[in-house]
Formats: C-alpha cells, structure tokens, sequence
C-alpha cells in the first residue's frame, strides 16, 4: 500500500505532479498510471528494497507524440558529470545520459529493445556514480512489468 501511494504522488519524467492523475492498476512492484495533463500514460516502479529513496523507472506512452513507448530513470542521487548509468536488463546492456537526477537511453531508438528485454526478464539492474563519488546499485524486479506496461500503453491507446 505505502509503494502504491508512493507512486500516485511521484512526480514523474521531470515534470511536476499533473492535474488528473488516475491509477490504472498495479501489478506486483509495477503501477500503471494515466494523467490528464499532460496526457500521458506510465507504468512505474522503485528499486527493489529501496521504496521512498527517489529512484524509479518508468516506461511513458505520450499520445500527442505518436504513443511509442519510452523508458527513463529517476536516479536516486546526483549523478557524477561525465560518469556511465549503465541499465543492464537480462544479457543486454544499455547506456543512459543524465539529465538532472533523470536519465534517457543514449540511443533515442533504444526504448523498444529495453521494454522487449523487460519483458522476459525477471530482474533488471542499473548502476551510477554519485557526484560524491559513491558507486551506487538499484535493482528492479520485473515481476508485473508486462501487465503494467500493456495497461499503460492500452489507456493511452483509448485516448
């Protein structure tokens, strides 16, 4: 309950808390979110052991921009200018860029192999450096991921 309400508050991709914020459903550590504005529908989960600490992932479908969905990271420390978020999701490896204490995929068109990749995997795990220096671990059970993410993207489909 204390994750599910976590996450109905969690400011999401940077921007602040929308007007209109509906919960779609939650599934296992996996919620799935739809907010009117901006219009935008996520499925959203914290790391492992880590509720409440500022790190999420989050998979957004924007239907003013085509609905393809689109995988980013809230890292739960400043990360070091210039240091590798690396998110590694089964056998595959992935290489982010920070914006802020968010981070994208280095490669725009990386977001499909990331969710495929999520989607048959049961763990994932993404590392960084701190500006301070401390090599940090946030590990995500993918347990739900697929529910969440069908519902997201099906709300913003209906859209």
């Amino acid at each position: 309950m204390r994750r599910l309400l976590f996450l109905l508050i969690l400011p999401c991709l940077a921007a602040a808390a929308p007007n209109g914020r509906q919960a779609i459903g939650q599934f296992h550590g996996w919620g799935a979110f739809r907010d009117d504005r901006p219009r935008r529908c996520f499925a959203a989960a914290e790391p492992a052991g880590r509720q409440g600490s500022g790190g999420a992932a989050y998979v957004a479908f924007w239907p003013d921009a085509g609905n393809r969905a689109r995988f980013s990271l809230s890292l739960r420390a400043d990360p070091r200018p210039g240091s590798a978020i690396l998110l590694a999701v089964g056998d595959r490896r992935f290489q982010f860029v920070a914006r802020g204490r968010d981070a994208v995929p280095a490669d725009p068109r990386a977001s499909a192999a990331i969710v495929a990749a999520m989607r048959t995997a049961s763990a994932m795990t993404v590392v960084s450096r701190s500006v301070r220096g401390a090599r940090l671990r946030d590990d995500y059970a993918l347990a739900g991921f697929p529910s969440a993410v069908d519902a997201a993207a099906l709300a913003c489909a209906r859209w």
